[in-house]
């Protein structure tokens, strides 16, 4: 009976990645990432930043288009 009135929820599949970039590029970073509705999932930031972010499956091709056209973003897969 409570599975027939609660009400589901989706959610999107997500593929991990770490981005490590310099603090400079941090406004640039976190556009895409908003822009993409992409999750952070942990974040450093000192002089260097590293950030492990969830990327909705179907924007995947998108979000490491963006991020490698910013040459001094590293980005791999977690």
């Amino acid at each position: 009976m409570v599975l027939q009135v609660t009400p589901a929820v989706q959610k999107p599949v997500l593929v991990n990645y770490h981005l490590q970039f310099d603090y400079t590029q941090m406004n640039e970073v976190m556009r895409i990432i908003k822009q993409y509705e992409c999750v952070v999932i942990k974040q450093e930031t000192q002089l260097f930043c590293m950030l492990e972010i969830g990327v909705p499956k179907n924007r995947v091709e998108d979000v490491e288009y963006r991020i490698k056209d910013l040459r001094t973003v590293e980005i791999g897969t977690a």
